[in-house]
């Protein structure tokens, strides 16, 4: 509904204003609405009356006489305000001249540190439009050119190989005015070579690059480029996701994990890690064979997974028996992914210890299971789990493995199938919390 104000109480400043000249016509317009008292709100950041949109109806109250009019607060930090402003001028109201809005999107990505996917995504334009009007003020090494003192500015210039210690030291909380003290060159040259190079990181990995291959390209390492990542939001996505409740097509990729009897294909894998984990979150694996889960996870965004197997095949995996207890964490883990043997189906294959779920028939398979679905009260179950088929023999297991987590307490949420070339059909994925 908005609220009354004076308008010799409303604020107006320099930052604020988009445009080079008000419009008269447009003020004189406002302000015989206002004498025939008819009104529209102005907008004001709540707490201070700045003026975000609406500097003609002000200056119509002015010319008008009026000494009151409405607003509308909206709650948005200094930050925001320029973007806001922006936003709203692009979408009605008097037009803003290409110069006026090219400014503005300059400003934005120079003052404000806001990329040009954020810019893009905030204003309701292409990204190539906005990378075109930066273009027009960045050269060829990423200096500002927006203002004619900047440009004369000697402190302009800084390496490419500077890049890296400039990520890790704003990665760390370090003011872009520290930095740029550091390194010796104007703050504003900080800011767009970091935006710039940030970029260029995302896209490469939204290409379908692995996130050790853009490491590679850009010579970082794989930490340093997983942080880099995590300041996205919505994160960045390195492969197209699969949709519906049917994934085929997937298949075993050498890249991920090494050879072991039980490999699942690393785009299953990565699905199931997209749809069903968050950035940030540590995703326990007890029983992790050839690594696929610890390779996968390294690949997409911020999420560790911490890996056992009752024989290990990789330093990186702990030596844990599951019907011994559960695996020890330094948490609850977010998500528990249970990639089982399928009962006896690979007998031998795995390893020759006595608690070896991969040697043990469906019956001795599914009581062990019991046991291991109540480990754990809280979190999130990604299981996978086939339909077993030998010697002429059929267990319906991902069936009786459902009912065995739902008598443990927890609820199927979701279910997939995933179609692999192996005699065992199809996979079937629980979700449960």
């Amino acid at each position: 509904m908005g609220r009354k104000v004076k308008v010799k109480d409303l604020v107006t400043e320099e930052f604020l204003k988009i445009r080079d000249h008000l419009d008269q016509q447009a003020v004189e317009r406002y302000a015989e609405l206002y004498r025939d008292g008819s009104h529209k709100s102005l907008w004001v950041q709540q707490g201070t009356n700045r003026v975000i949109d609406g500097h003609h109806r002000l200056a119509a109250c002015l010319l008008a006489g009026v000494e009151e009019t409405w607003v509308e607060d909206k709650e948005l930090d200094d930050r925001e305000l320029l973007l806001c402003a922006l936003k709203i001028n692009l979408a009605h109201g008097v037009p803003l001249s290409r110069s006026e809005r090219n400014r503005a999107i300059g400003r934005l990505y120079r003052e404000f540190g806001y990329t040009q996917q954020q810019i893009a995504e905030r204003v309701g334009l292409a990204r190539s439009t906005v990378a075109e009007i930066l273009g027009a003020f960045i050269n060829v090494v990423g200096t500002d050119n927006f203002d004619k003192g900047i440009a004369a500015d000697k402190r302009l210039s800084m390496q490419d190989s500077d890049l890296p210690s400039v990520a890790r030291l704003l990665l760390q909380g370090v003011s872009q005015v520290e930095v740029a003290a550091q390194f010796d060159v104007a703050q504003n040259t900080i800011s767009v070579r970091w935006n710039t190079f940030r970029d260029k990181i995302r896209d490469d990995y939204c290409s379908g690059m692995l996130k050790q291959e853009v490491a590679q390209r850009h010579r970082l390492d794989g930490g340093l480029v997983d942080a880099i990542l995590s300041t996205y939001d919505p994160e960045p996505i390195g492969f197209s996701p699969a949709t519906g409740s049917l994934w085929t097509g997937f298949k075993l990729d050498d890249r991920f994990g090494q050879r072991h009897p039980g490999n699942l294909p690393a785009d299953l894998v990565r699905n199931l890690f997209y749809y069903f984990t968050r950035p940030g979150q540590m995703i326990l694996d007890p029983t992790a064979g050839g690594g696929i889960t610890l390779d996968v996870a390294a690949d997409l965004v911020n999420r560790t997974v911490w890996a056992y197997d009752i024989d290990p095949k990789r330093s990186d995996i702990s030596k844990w028996d599951l019907l011994s207890g559960k695996p020890p964490t330094p948490k609850d883990p977010d998500v528990i992914f249970m990639d089982l043997p399928y009962a006896n189906m690979k007998e031998g294959e795995y390893s020759t210890h006595p608690n070896e779920l991969g040697n043990m028939p469906s019956e001795q398979f599914l009581a062990a299971l019991d046991k291991v679905f109540r480990y754990w009260q809280r979190g999130r179950i990604i299981f996978v789990m086939a339909q077993l088929k030998m010697d002429g023999k059929f267990v319906d297991l991902p069936l009786e493995c459902a009912k065995r987590m739902e008598a443990a307490g927890w609820v199927i949420k979701d279910r997939l199938i995933n179609q692999v070339n192996r005699p065992a059909s199809e996979n079937q994925v629980s979700v449960c919390v």
